[in-house]
């Protein structure tokens, strides 16, 4: 992560006349939220509460345990989604942005999706890259909780594919730490006749 500006990130009026304020992800009840900060704020520590917020919101609130399904699937999403712009996107015969990535785990691609997005906007491309990994998060979480089983087994397989995991051609078996955990229905409380 060296590669991330310098140990603050400074809002403010730049030369090129673009405001950059401290941004992170956040979990406020089960949706992660992109916060505003006043204060400059270590960029590590950025990407750190921002990949901890989305780790938290898919291991605590579902029944996915460990929910590599979901990063997995939010890659799909992500990869789909922005197919034109860096830093997902890029020529897509060319330079696509996924090529960038190198992990081997899926909680490496979860870093990557987070670090690629904060960096864009870090690099004054806007905050789009931001918002859309925010997005996913939430959109693979409704997912999971609205028992969409096969929209994920496909974002799923698209985002294995293009973070290298898997072969492009050919057929896949999901295996069995990926596939669907059906998520646990909460019974509503009988209320006794005359308790209020």
């Amino acid at each position: 992560m060296s590669n991330g500006p310098s140990n603050h990130i400074v809002y403010g009026q730049l030369k090129s006349g673009m405001n950059i304020r401290p941004v992170k992800y956040i979990l406020i009840g089960t949706q992660i939220q992109v916060t505003n900060s006043n204060v400059p704020i270590p960029y590590v520590q950025i990407l750190h509460d921002s990949t901890t917020a989305i780790e938290t919101l898919f291991s605590k609130y579902t029944s996915c345990n460990p929910p590599h399904r979901l990063y997995y699937a939010m890659a799909g999403y992500v990869f789909q989604r922005n197919t034109d712009s860096p830093p997902f996107g890029g020529a897509i015969k060319s330079n696509p942005g996924y090529l960038q990535f190198e992990g081997s785990t899926a909680l490496e691609l979860l870093g990557f999706l987070v670090s690629e997005a904060f960096q864009a906007y870090w690099g004054f491309k806007g905050r789009d890259a931001v918002d859309l990994v925010a997005e996913a998060a939430n959109r693979v979480y409704g997912m999971q909780k609205g028992r969409e089983k096969d929209f994920l087994d496909e974002l799923m397989m698209q985002g294995m594919r293009k973070a290298g995991h898997i072969e492009w051609v050919g057929q896949y078996m999901i295996p069995v730490e990926l596939r669907h955990v059906k998520e646990k229905r909460i019974k509503p409380v009988k209320r006794e006749e005359g308790v209020t």
